[in-house]
């Protein structure tokens, strides 16, 4: 026994609503995952150090001595929490 689908209108029109309904559930998700990444975004914490650091060569030998400073600077970003 074979069945034969007739499209019509009222057919479309059911697929019509069905594909807006399906499409809406969709962005509503990628909204929502949007939504989870800028707060798991702008809830994070900046965290950094900095070492000084100063040095100082004078040795018999040479004619010249060496001075040095250095700054080591470490810089970061910690995102809050996302999906877990």
């Amino acid at each position: 026994m074979t069945q034969s689908v007739k499209f019509n209108m009222k057919n479309s029109l059911g697929l019509a609503i069905a594909s807006i309904i399906t499409s809406g559930v969709m962005s509503t998700q990628a909204v929502a995952s949007v939504d989870d990444i800028t707060a798991a975004l702008t809830s994070g914490t900046v965290y950094g150090d900095f070492r000084l650091r100063y040095e100082y060569e004078d040795q018999d030998n040479t004619a010249d001595s060496a001075k040095g400073l250095t700054l080591r600077s470490r810089l970061g970003y910690n995102t809050g929490s996302y999906e877990g």
